[in-house]
């Protein structure tokens, strides 16, 4: 051992502070990684899965040819109503 290995081993608590924290770093950090993986994943699953269900689905219909499949469907039942008297 060298006069510099002696000096910085003679603090031993410091030093064992020291890399007590820098262990906590290092996980801290890895966690850190492991989440905004994680994180990303999900996102990505969710917009793939929006994104199915959107193309599925049929085109809605506009509102004028809506109301006015309401308005027939209404009038035939009227009309049956009407036809039964």
């Amino acid at each position: 051992m060298n006069a510099g290995n002696i000096a910085r081993h003679r603090d031993y608590g410091s030093l064992m502070k020291r890399h007590r924290r820098d262990l906590r770093v290092r996980r801290l950090t890895i966690v850190l990684i492991y989440v905004l993986i994680i994180i990303a994943i999900t996102a990505l699953f969710i917009v793939v899965k929006y994104d199915e269900q959107r193309r599925r689905a049929p085109a809605p219909t506009p509102p004028d040819t809506a109301m006015t499949i309401v308005a027939a469907e209404r009038l035939a039942c009227a009309s049956t109503w009407i036809a039964k008297d």
